[in-house]
């Protein structure tokens, strides 16, 4: 299925010049709000509802099986010791390891079209629960509890396509461009189910005869037609990011870890001192009562009585209706795009590295046949 040659005339994907005098008309960095507003003052026009998902773990707890040891410091000496205990419990002649709880039955629900904030001291186990959450949880951890997308477990969906885990440590190539990685990934992707929730937008703006705005309009489209896409969504992560201006220098090792960095670690200190036995008694606050330690428990105990924590547990208690779920919410197909497409960008990208490291490959050949 093609958009029509007539809408094509129409609308003719912008090239590269043209999409950033469209960008700067439409996307302004500092007011990315609006446009975004812009986009969904559109689709509210014609009451077109968007997919949406309602994340819920309820009693999550996960468990771990840890080394319990003394030689820390990496010595040769050490590390030869750990290496024959470790050969040694594999055999189950010694056990040196123990549980430890990471989560401990924690229950919640994660509403769709918000933020939410996940605050917690280092080890406190704010990345195994976000695993948890995204079905990404290692192998050789305990888990229990339940997590669902709009009432569906994970065997129901692909929970790596429909919820994207960002980690701290990036996995990209070092020799492409900011561009050029973003294209890629983008390339990957693929379209999904856009074009069609296009196709209805247009069908209803012209039942109810609303001309959209010319701009946005170009930008709609030229973002879901194959081939182009990638460009304009490329174009867009640039724009909101700042990145314009080194888009096309190599990404390196440390530059899209900065833009994900941030002030994470000032505010993760507030929350370990309030919860650190060493650092709280600053936040006591009954001047004419003994200082006493409140554990982590105690919090959690606490929030379940107040009535915040009840209406909680009462709204998890009622399942979630299975047939509010938009069509479009959970993504069942493991790939965003054909294997013809993925093949296609991948074989454009090793291209794309032979040609930029042409001098390492034709020195090799000249050493082979030299011999």
């Amino acid at each position: 299925m093609v958009l029509s040659s007539r809408t094509r005339q129409q609308h003719p994907v912008p090239k590269l010049q043209q999409r950033k005098a469209v960008f700067d008309r439409v996307v302004r960095v500092a007011d990315d709000e609006q446009f975004l507003q812009r986009l969904k003052n559109r689709v509210d026009r014609v009451e077109i509802d968007l997919p949406t998902v309602e994340v819920r773990y309820e009693n999550i707890k996960v468990d771990a099986e840890i080394y319990v040891g003394t030689r820390g410091l990496p010595t040769v000496l050490n590390s030869t010791i750990n290496i024959i205990e470790g050969l040694l419990e594999n055999l189950h002649i010694l056990g040196k390891k123990r549980s430890m709880t990471i989560l401990h039955d924690i229950s919640g629900i994660i509403k769709p079209q918000r933020m939410t904030l996940l605050l917690g001291p280092p080890g406190s186990g704010k990345t195994t629960f976000l695993l948890a959450l995204a079905g990404k949880l290692l192998h050789d951890l305990k888990v229990s509890g339940t997590v669902t997308y709009n009432g569906h477990g994970f065997n129901e969906f692909v929970p790596q396509r429909t919820a994207a885990y960002i980690s701290q440590y990036d996995e990209h190539l070092g020799e492409l461009t900011v561009r050029e990685t973003l294209a890629f990934s983008a390339r990957c992707q693929g379209i999904g189910n856009r074009y069609r929730r296009l196709l209805e937008l247009l069908k209803r703006e012209k039942e109810a005869h609303i001309k959209p705005d010319p701009d946005l309009d170009l930008l709609t489209k030229a973002a879901v037609i194959g081939g182009h896409k990638a460009d304009v969504v490329t174009d867009y992560v640039l724009k909101i990011l700042g990145l314009e201006n080194c888009a096309d220098t190599i990404v390196g090792n440390q530059m899209l870890r900065g833009i994900s960095g941030g002030e994470k670690k000032r505010v993760t200190t507030g929350e370990m001192m309030v919860t650190s036995i060493k650092d709280q008694r600053q936040y006591w606050m009954h001047r004419k009562k003994p200082y006493n330690y409140v554990p982590v428990r105690a919090f959690s105990e606490a929030f379940q009585k107040f009535h915040v924590g009840q209406a909680l547990s009462e709204e998890l208690s009622i399942p979630f209706d299975k047939s509010r779920s938009h069509p479009d919410a959970l993504t069942k197909s493991k790939y965003g795009a054909s294997m013809k497409e993925l093949l296609k960008a991948t074989f454009c990208r090793e291209v794309l590295l032979m040609k930029r490291n042409s001098f390492i490959y034709i020195f090799k050949a000249c050493q082979v046949s030299s011999l």
